[in-house]
């Protein structure tokens, strides 16, 4: 099971570093500041500024 859930996460990994790298910017440092901010509650990347941010703080999100 351990093995399963490690290799869904994984996966996931590749849709932040595949959005970081059709941006332009160093998928690398993406993901590895992405497991920085785990436990964080909300954390995306923000392309135009070119870093990990709460979407929520930047006004990227709107709150319903």
């Amino acid at each position: 099971e351990s093995f399963c859930v490690r290799a869904f996460a994984e996966a996931l990994e590749i849709i932040p570093a595949t959005l970081a790298e059709n941006a332009g910017l160093n998928p690398i440092q993406i993901v590895s500041e992405l497991r920085l901010r785990h436990g964080e509650k909300y954390a995306g990347v923000n392309v135009r500024k070119e870093n990990v941010m709460q979407p929520l703080q930047g006004e990227v999100a709107s709150r319903f």
